[in-house]
């Protein structure tokens, strides 16, 4: 299979309920984000800890609209 990364920059516009799902016999948080900039928007799951990461930074922002760096993101389709 053929992958690769890059770093996402954006606006975060959306985020979606926290799931939890079973990988590798564990039980897993994931959380859907939607970026947006200048060219458009792209959603993007996170998995795991950064679920915990990102809310906590999101609750610690009082007001504004918050922006996401996304570094070495693992670029497939995901359904």
């Amino acid at each position: 299979m053929l992958w690769f990364v890059t770093d996402v920059i954006g606006v975060m516009t959306a985020i979606s309920a926290e799931r939890e799902y079973i990988r590798d016999g564990k039980v897993t948080k994931m959380v859907v984000i939607e970026l947006t900039d200048s060219s458009g928007k792209c959603e993007c799951a996170l998995c795991g800890d950064y679920v915990d990461d990102l809310s906590k930074k999101v609750g610690k922002t009082a007001s504004g609209i918050p922006v996401v760096v996304i570094q070495f993101a693992k670029v497939k389709i995901f359904r």
